[in-house]
């Protein structure tokens, strides 16, 4: 019976370790930067997440203007070049700025977005030269792109684990008979 006790007072104590150090994805923000003081090295070092799915698309028109048999003959072509970054895409810092970090999603570094926040509370959102109507004017890798409307809400996440050491020392008392 107090080998079963032991038994019981470990697994317990192990659970209850295991179940502190679970991750759990918060929205990133300026308080959780400065709670944690959180270096340009260390934001270098973290994960981050997508909130939301992100739509870039850039249109092209080219038109060929020619006459024939007595006609104005307009050939013209239209070309949509689409990114989608999917929600929970995994992403890392590859610039600091003082409020405002990019982010990379992509293998190549120079293909980023811009996340920040106006507010030290608010989390930090997709970032854009002009917002109208929901569509946002951007600079992926080293062409411009409107970003879709929705894209706008889109915020980093991270993981945040709390650990947390629990030493147990337990001792099984032998009991004690009279005359010992």
């Amino acid at each position: 019976m107090k080998v079963q006790n032991l038994f019981k007072v470990l697994l317990y104590a192990t659970i209850a370790i295991l179940l502190a150090s679970c991750a759990q994805t918060i929205p990133f923000n300026g308080k959780v930067q400065q709670k944690y003081k959180l270096s340009e090295n260390d934001l270098k070092g973290l994960q981050f997440y997508l909130s939301s799915e992100i739509v870039l698309y850039k249109a092209s028109n080219d038109a060929e203007v020619r006459t024939a048999g007595g006609a104005l003959v307009v050939n013209s072509d239209r070309q949509v070049d689409r990114i989608v970054i999917p929600k929970g895409t995994p992403g890392t810092v590859v610039q600091v700025y003082a409020d405002k970090l990019a982010i990379s999603f992509d293998t190549d570094a120079n293909r980023n977005l811009l996340f920040g926040s106006k507010y030290i509370d608010g989390n930090y959102k997709l970032m854009a030269k002009v917002w109208d109507k929901k569509h946002g004017e951007l600079v992926y890798g080293s062409k411009n792109y409107i970003a879709a409307p929705g894209s706008g809400e889109a915020y980093l996440h991270i993981k945040l684990k709390k650990l947390q050491s629990t030493k147990v020392k337990s001792e099984v008392a032998g009991g004690r008979k009279i005359g010992e």
